[in-house]
């Protein structure tokens, strides 16, 4: 398993503010890519991929509301 952690200063949040944050990446030898994102304003963003295609993410909003198990597009985020 690949792991990666890391932190951005100016991105995009969710909410639609510019702030600062960390992202942490793990992926394992069968394809499977999770990508969980979290920003100072609160927002957090969970991106998961797997080998066959399938996208999902999962957002939950700085103020409370989540947006769940919904299609991504990918290479958009």
């Amino acid at each position: 398993m690949l792991i990666s952690t890391g932190s951005f200063s100016r991105r995009f949040a969710p909410c639609g503010a510019v702030r600062e944050g960390a992202c942490h990446v793990e992926k394992d030898s069968e394809g499977i890519t999770i990508e969980y994102v979290t920003f100072a304003c609160g927002c957090t963003h969970t991106h998961y991929s797997d080998h066959g295609g399938g996208v999902r993410c999962r957002t939950v909003y700085h103020d409370g509301n989540t947006s769940m198990n919904r299609r991504c597009h990918t290479g958009a985020e």
